[in-house]
């Protein structure tokens, strides 16, 4: 089952919009180690409906668990670096994990409910498939000539380039077909 069943369209953009604009704060944030408008964006967003979730098997054992248990780094700088002093993950991937963690599980702190395990590429669909992870957030190399997964189980977010791979819905890439 794809992660986005069950899951509007509006909803969807409205959870990436949210996102975006951590983002951006992720990506301009000063050095001072103040992180309060961080926070207060992915602390910002909505926050789903009981029946939007139930309509979703894996957002519903997500809700359950009461993390997300994502597969990521948290060495990369911009996408997902984590302090070595107060432990705090930040950057565009975290925070696209942490506002859709707070989307399904609700809550005043979207960092708690965020718990991250390092992969690598090599990893990360392993570890979806063994249930070692809920989702994979990180950035995925998507080529003529890289091996792909067929059918891959992990639902990904279609690429804006360039523009021979970008499948024409949201889908998970079960139900994508990309070029050969």
């Amino acid at each position: 089952m794809s992660v986005l069943t069950g899951l509007s369209r509006r909803t969807l953009l409205t959870a990436a919009g949210v996102a975006s604009l951590a983002a951006v704060l992720a990506a301009c944030a000063d050095s001072s180690g103040d992180d309060s408008d961080y926070d207060a964006v992915i602390n910002s967003g909505p926050v789903a409906a009981d029946d939007v979730v139930a309509a979703s098997t894996w957002a519903s054992a997500v809700k359950d668990a009461g993390v997300l248990k994502t597969g990521g780094t948290k060495t990369s700088e911009v996408f997902s670096l984590e302090d070595p002093a107060t432990g705090k993950i930040t950057g565009f991937d975290a925070a696209l994990a942490q506002v859709l963690a707070r989307y399904i599980i609700g809550g005043e702190d979207a960092r708690s409910l965020l718990e991250v395990t390092q992969v690598t590429s090599d990893t990360r669909e392993t570890m979806i498939e063994n249930g070692q992870v809920d989702a994979v957030f990180a950035t995925y190399t998507i080529t003529p000539s890289a091996p792909r997964r067929s059918p891959s189980p992990a639902p990904t977010i279609p690429p804006v380039s360039p523009s021979w791979c970008a499948p024409t819905t949201l889908k998970s890439t079960a139900s994508t077909t990309w070029p050969a």
